[in-house]
């Protein structure tokens, strides 16, 4: 997963809305929307199946890290 806020990139409405929220709780809403998003991106890939229970493994990694980084 990439440092990427994927609210900002494909949920811009949420995005916007998110400024009437308290900090923490966009961040909690940002996380899950980041990882939905890939992990619909990873089902949708046109890849052998290992490939995307790689993938999401991957994912599964990348997220314990921001969601550490988030936090802080």
């Amino acid at each position: 997963m990439s440092t990427k806020n994927y609210l900002s990139i494909y949920a811009k409405s949420f995005n916007w809305s998110g400024f009437f929220l308290p900090k923490k709780t966009y961040l909690k809403c940002s996380v899950l929307y980041d990882f939905c998003r890939t992990i619909d991106n990873i089902a949708d890939q046109n890849k052998d199946l290992e490939i995307k229970k790689k993938n999401s493994k991957n994912l599964g990694k990348s997220l314990k890290v921001k969601i550490k980084v988030k936090a802080l």
